[in-house]
This record gives C-alpha cells, structure tokens and sequence, in this order.
C-alpha cells in the first residue's frame, strides 16, 4: 500500500525547487573478522550488510529488515524527486528520501516555515515536531483513515546541507508506531 509522501506536499507549498532523479547505488560493507573464530573450522558467518545510497548520495541507508527496492515501481508513486524508496512488506514499512532543491534564506527560517506548515496540514493528525538542531529537523504524524486505506504512522527527517539542498527522509507504516517509525530513521539513515 503506498501513501503520498507528506513531505513532498509541505515542500511544495514552501516553493523548492525541485533536484535530479536516478537509481539507487548500492555499496557492500563487510564486517569485520575475529582472530578467535578465523581459527575455528566451519563456523557461520556474518552475513554482510548491504548500504545503500541515495542516487544523488546526499543519504546512505542500512537496512534494518527486508527492503527491497521500490524506486521504479510505479505503483510506490516515486517522482522525479525520490532519490531513494525502500519497502519492506513484512512491516509495510515504506521508507523514503526526497531532494527538494535549495532553501531560500535561512535554515532557521525554513524549518520555521516547514513547522507552521505541518502544524496547519489538516490532512494529518498527532503531528510532534522536535526542535531544529544541526540543520536537521524530526517530525511525526498520522495519516487518518481515508478512501479505504488504513490509517498510517510516518516519521521524517528534513536537513539542510552545508550548500543549502534540502532533503527530507520519512518512515511510513500502518503496522508500526510514530516512536517505532522515528528509531528506524534516526537509527537507519546517515545524513552524508
């Protein structure tokens, strides 16, 4: 099940200007070994954890589950602004990336902007806004039931880089909590 990703539509109402699109790069990193097991005969590996970056590789993401690659999937509703989609059917955990372009002005006043705009989204409901803090803010809302789709938790990170490109990552679920959805973000997603 696929909702529209709020962040697009907050970023539009501020008037951003919108950044390039492409697929996924993936990038292995293979843990590291222990002397004392290298020594034991046969013993089960690690498996490797797979780090995917954004295509603009402004975001690497480290899969906390079973995602699989949604970026091209018309039916997830990616546009020319989602650098990176993920989904995860076993949680229906949609996890999401969008470049919205430059900020005009200030950090300071674009996270005041965005929180104002949240705040007045009467499309969304429990919405928590954390303080702004090293150029990134957190939120979290609800999607109420609607049109016959459940309602759905989503947990998003907006940051502003040192160049001013804004690029906001969400967690959406029906089957997770806001609190569940916000540890997957901050836990699973780096800010490059």
């Amino acid at each position: 099940m696929s909702y529209k990703i709020t962040a697009l539509l907050i970023a539009a109402t501020l008037g951003i200007s919108a950044c390039n699109n492409g697929t996924p790069e993936q990038t292995s990193v293979v843990p590291a070994t222990d002397s004392a097991t290298a020594s034991t005969p046969t013993v089960a590996s690690t498996p490797v954890v797979a780090e995917i970056k954004s295509s603009d590789g402004a975001v690497s993401f480290t899969p906390n589950g079973d995602f699989a690659d949604k970026l091209s999937d018309a039916a997830f509703g990616a546009d020319k602004n989602t650098t990176l989609l993920q989904y995860d059917e076993s949680r229906n955990l949609t996890l999401s990336v969008v470049a919205s372009g430059k900020v005009k002005g200030t950090a300071e006043d674009f996270f005041g902007s965005l929180k104002k705009n949240i705040e007045a989204d009467k499309t969304v409901s429990n919405a928590q806004i954390d303080k702004a803090a090293n150029n990134q803010i957190a939120y979290r809302f609800t999607h109420p039931e609607a049109d016959g789709k459940p309602a759905a938790n989503e947990s998003c990170i907006t940051a502003v880089s040192a160049d001013g490109v804004i690029h906001t990552a969400c967690a959406t679920s029906t089957d997770l909590s806001a609190d569940e959805l916000k540890d997957v973000v901050a836990n699973s997603l780096k800010f490059n």
